[in-house]
């Protein structure tokens, strides 16, 4: 009867947690706060991905609004010319340059 009771309870432990990861699917943002100025999926993307740091994922998203063009994704000199500025926002860092274009371009946002 104990161990039945164990397993029981270890089963309801369990439910609970998929009940709480069902709800973390439906409402994903309600799972992380973020500051009021991180309000897109973009900025929040950047932000968890700058080690939230809340001042330089903004700039990146203003330098990468300010310096993209239509259909830059698909023009070499358009994609180099957010990728400086983007790289500017860094203070220079190549590979995080790198790695936040990439990102950067698989936003819808942008």
């Amino acid at each position: 009867i104990g161990q039945r009771k164990k397993t029981a309870l270890d089963y309801e432990e369990y439910l609970r947690k998929i009940v709480e990861l069902t709800q973390k699917i439906k409402n994903p943002a309600s799972g992380e706060s973020y500051p009021s100025s991180i309000s897109t999926p973009a900025k929040q993307a950047l932000y968890d991905n700058l080690e939230h740091d809340e001042t330089l994922a903004l700039s990146v998203h203003a330098a990468v609004r300010a310096n993209r063009q239509d259909d830059w994704m698909s023009n070499v000199f358009k994609v180099r010319k957010v990728r400086n500025a983007v790289r500017e926002a860094l203070g220079g860092d190549e590979d995080l340059t790198d790695e936040i274009l990439e990102l950067v371009k698989n936003q819808d946002e942008y």
